[in-house]
Order: structure tokens, then sequence, then C-alpha cells
């Protein structure tokens, strides 16, 4: 239709209708994304995205279960049992802080994940020995293993993944990742809210008197 439309047009204008229909060629964006840009590297992003849904759905679910504990069991008040976590958070801000100033430095974060994961489930075991009785300050250390484990993971694992990536898919890599980091976190606190739904009630059960 160009070809046809310019050949009724004088020399110079014609060329000139070419020329901006060209430009515009090149300046559409390409949608949907290309391939190659939503396949990740399984040297790099593929496992992050595995451990980036485990680490959402660690932080979110003992923010959402810990309170309960500690209102329904130990009878605190919700502002209370909200002020409880403040551990957690302190640790995971200053740990996301230190580590964030060494891959500065050194330029290496590999270790981070590793090291991170691994507190963090010391802390999430720590926390599974938690009692009506457990004292305050056992409960704030224990939270504060699990927030500097988070500390060294969650943004680590953003920088990995945008490093797996070129410059060009930066943007694809970084909403991909936040994408799956809210899907994680929801399919675990549905997944563990069902099982402890189900293991309330069957304790609930046993516990009635008959």
């Amino acid at each position: 239709v160009g070809h046809r439309r310019s050949s009724l047009l004088p020399q110079p204008l014609a060329k000139l209708l070419q020329e901006e229909e060209a430009w515009a060629r090149r300046s559409v964006p390409t949608y949907p994304p290309r391939p190659e840009a939503l396949a990740f590297d399984p040297q790099g992003a593929a496992p992050d995205e595995l451990l980036r849904r485990f680490v959402a759905a660690v932080r979110i679910n003992p923010a959402s279960k810990l309170p309960l504990f500690l209102q329904v069991v130990r009878g605190q008040s919700p502002t209370a049992s909200g002020l409880q976590l403040v551990p957690m958070m302190g640790g995971m801000l200053l740990m996301s802080i230190s580590s964030g100033q060494v891959i500065s430095r050194t330029g290496r974060y590999r270790l981070f994940p590793i090291v991170g994961t691994a507190v963090m489930a010391s802390g999430l075991f720590l926390l599974s020995r938690l009692t009506p009785t457990t004292g305050l300050g056992v409960l704030s250390f224990d939270l504060v293993v699990v927030g500097v484990g988070l500390g060294m993971v969650m943004q680590v694992l953003v920088l990995a993944v945008q490093n797996a990536v070129d410059f060009e898919d930066l943007g694809v890599a970084t909403s991909g990742a936040t994408l799956f980091r809210f899907i994680g976190g929801s399919v675990g606190t549905a997944v563990l809210g069902a099982i402890f739904t189900a293991r309330l009630s069957s304790l609930l059960a046993r516990a009635e008197p008959h």
C-alpha cells in the first residue's frame, strides 16, 4: 500500500514518506516480548525462581501465623503481638544493607543465598519449638535468625536474576522475578494455611470431651 501510494506522489515527497514509514516500523516495540527474553538461564535465573518462591512463603507465613499464636495461645493483644515481629524485620533490614555493602565491594554474591537459606531454615526450626511458656528473649532471638536469613537472600536473588539476562531484557527479568515472588507468597500462604487449619481441626476434635 505504501509503495502504491508513493508512486502517485512527487519524487521528493514519496521518498520522505518511505523514510517515515521505515522509521515507524523500526520504532514499533516488539510485543509480545521475544521468547528468548523470557527463557531464563538454567545456570542463573531458573533455580533462583524456585528459591524466590520459597523465600516469599517464608517471609509471609511467620508474619501471619506468629501473631495468631501470640494472641490465641499466649493471650497477648494485637499490638503486642505485632511489635514482637520487629526483631525479624530488623534483622532482615540490617542484613540486607550489610550484604549489599559486601557485594558492592567484592562483586561476589553466590555465597549469600546459600548461607542465608541455611540460616533461614535454622530459624524456622527454632520457631517450630515454641511453647506457651517460651520467653520473649528466646522468641526474639529466633525471629532475628529468620530475619538475618531472609536479608541474605531476598535482594541478592533480584541481583542474580538481573545478572543472568542481557541489558535489554533487564525490565522483563525484574518484573518476572517480582511476579514469581508474589506467586510464591500466595501459594505458600494458601498451602501452609490449609495445613494449619486441618491440623488445628484435628487437634480440637481430639481434645473435645466425648
